[in-house]
């Protein structure tokens, strides 16, 4: 924790929540953490807050995989970036693989990590269908007794600070998908329906993050810097959202989803 009043550092309540779910959830502590093979599925567009989770002990392997081409060498020079944080990150081995396709031995991991993937799928109408199959796939690289645990945001706002947020990712999914509608979440509901077959376990993820003051303005330059690309007319349909979101963090600050999040355990 840090000292004398100062603002905790970005991802620092994330990566303490993090904690929690595998030392308290898992039953994982530092010493039980050295073993094991651990995969983050679907790294998506930055690294996780869980790898600076794993700083607080190095795993026997951790890779990050994605689909994505080009993955690798966008994650490794934002590993590096991340290596001058006070929390640092243990070293994260990059790869890219489609995991409908995977190319790993059945039975390999300890713990497979989703965070927010399954929502980002529900997102594209073409890969609805595809997201029961990625579950399977997953669950065939455990161990026996392996876990997957994942983490999506499903529940409304209850608050003005996690609106905010939510508009944040709203506004995101609609540049990176060019879509009409706002980020999709998954429903507890639907994920209960999806894991009917699979001996899972749910959790009320209930942890109140708050994003740093320091860090709103860094989500402000990310839309801008995503918006980039476009032609000017796109960047301008965004403007007015964009100063919409300032105006509320400003206001009201932005707190993080309370999570959905389930554990299968692989027999």
């Amino acid at each position: 924790m840090n000292s004398n009043n100062e603002e905790e550092p970005i991802g620092y309540q994330e990566m303490v929540a993090f904690d929690v779910i595998l030392s308290n959830y898992l039953g994982w502590d530092e010493n039980a953490r050295k073993d094991k093979v651990i995969m983050e599925a679907g790294v998506g567009e930055a690294l996780s807050q869980f790898h600076a989770c794993m700083d607080l002990t190095t795993p026997k392997l951790l890779l990050a995989v994605d689909k994505k081409k080009g993955f690798a060498k966008e994650k490794a020079l934002l590993y590096d970036l991340h290596k001058g944080e006070k929390h640092k990150l243990e070293p994260v081995n990059f790869l890219v693989n489609d995991l409908l396709q995977p190319c790993f031995k059945l039975g390999s991991f300890d713990l497979i990590y989703c965070y927010r993937l399954f929502s980002s799928m529900k997102g594209i109408a073409s890969q609805r269908k595809d997201i029961e199959s990625l579950i399977a796939s997953l669950h065939c690289l455990l161990k026996p007794n392996g876990k997957l645990l994942i983490l999506e945001y499903h529940r409304k706002p209850r608050n003005e600070a996690q609106k905010t947020y939510l508009l944040y990712w709203n506004i995101k999914h609609r540049i990176w998908k060019r879509a009409k509608t706002g980020w999709p979440l998954l429903s507890f509901q639907e994920l209960s329906k999806m894991l009917s077959g699979y001996d899972a376990g749910f959790i009320g993820g209930d942890f109140e993050i708050k994003v740093p003051r320091k860090e709103m303005k860094d989500y402000i330059s990310y839309l801008r810097k995503i918006l980039k690309p476009f032609p000017e007319e796109v960047a301008q349909e965004f403007e007015d959202d964009i100063k919409m979101l300032k105006a509320r963090m400003e206001k009201y600050g932005m707190e993080i989803l309370p999570y959905s999040i389930a554990i299968v355990t692989k027999e």
